[in-house]
């Protein structure tokens, strides 16, 4: 009998294997300072994200992937945070020039934080089409 695995491979290391469907992350870069963005990604694309991911039967989540290294910074989101409970921290100074460290940040979260959902990044300055990126992921 065939069985299908799924297997999450970062930089040749082994995050995450799942002898079901894996839960989905879908990681939602964003900077600290971007509250309206999203505002707006929460309104528009999450819906359709959640809702095509229900459809689907996977397990799914879309959270705000936010750099922020320092104490003010992470004081300065919790209102939000506390609010849509979307927002994920990482330890990383969130700079355009050092979003490889955010994604590394990220991967070192994951890590950490077993089973590692499969991922799938977008930015809050792009609006996609939520049912379009779900059905293109499953196929």
């Amino acid at each position: 009998m065939l069985r299908r695995v799924w297997v999450l491979l970062v930089a040749g290391v082994v995050i995450c294997t799942a002898d079901a469907e894996p839960r989905v992350l879908v990681g939602v870069l964003s900077g600290p300072r971007h509250a309206s963005r999203r505002a707006l990604v929460r309104e528009f694309v999450k819906p359709t994200i959640l809702s095509s991911c229900l459809a689907e039967r996977l397990d799914c989540d879309v959270r705000f992937l936010v750099g922020c290294a320092e104490t003010h910074c992470a004081r300065s989101l919790q209102g939000e945070r506390d609010k849509h409970g979307d927002i994920l921290l990482l330890r990383h100074h969130d700079t355009y020039g050092n979003s490889s460290g955010k994604f590394l940040s990220l991967f070192r979260y994951l890590r950490q934080h077993p089973p590692a959902p499969a991922l799938i990044k977008i930015d809050d300055d792009v609006f996609v089409d939520g049912k379009l990126l779900m059905r293109r992921w499953v196929d």
